[in-house]
């Protein structure tokens, strides 16, 4: 299987498949210049020779077991106040609040939220007797600490240290939230330096 490409609405290629040469190359800068999602596809043959495009690696067919968009593993928050940690993780890192799973309760507040951040998932819990409030670590990958680090300080984090190199190749800076939990966040340099002393 050969990806295709798809728009923000995630219409595919469709079942005829892409036979035209110049579809092909299409395709591939499309994939190359990172603006499209990547969908695999039966029917999307193997670029043709002379296209700047070669095979790229095929996304996982989505396990039925798992609701869209989520992972096998998924950070779930359990917090006090819901509300301001899921406004305080769409401010400070961006994220999109997955509708259909936001459930809140006959108070009007949140009960549950699931936030998608660069990709991943993060979900969100109101405490309650059996399910206390626990903080928690989550290691996040940006694209720009820096920018990252300045949002989240300006959406309520408070800093645990400021934005450094580290020896293990990130660029890195870490805040705690709102709601106790911290936040680890780090741009992957792969530029490791070794250890004074």
């Amino acid at each position: 299987m050969y990806p295709t490409c798809s728009n923000a609405s995630r219409t595919s290629v469709g079942k005829r498949g892409i036979n035209d040469e110049s579809e092909q190359a299409r395709i591939c800068r499309m994939i190359l210049a990172g603006g499209a999602m990547v969908r695999s596809a039966e029917t999307l043959k193997r670029p043709a020779e002379g296209t700047r495009c070669g095979p790229v690696m095929p996304e996982r067919k989505r396990a039925s077991h798992m609701p869209p968009e989520f992972t096998a593993v998924t950070p779930y928050l359990t917090v006090d106040d819901p509300d301001r940690l899921v406004a305080f993780v769409k401010e400070a890192f961006r994220a999109e609040e997955l509708e259909d799973q936001r459930a809140v309760g006959s108070d009007g507040k949140v009960l549950h939220a699931a936030l998608r951040v660069d990709g991943g998932i993060v979900e969100i819990g109101r405490a309650a007797a059996q399910w206390r409030a626990l903080p928690s670590g989550i290691h996040l990958y940006v694209r720009n600490v820096d920018a990252t680090y300045k949002r989240a300080l300006k959406a309520g984090g408070v800093s645990l240290h400021d934005v450094r190199d580290m020896e293990y190749g990130e660029r890195a800076a870490a805040v705690r939230d709102p709601s106790g939990n911290h936040w680890y966040i780090a741009t992957y340099t792969g530029q490791m330096r070794k250890k004074s002393g």
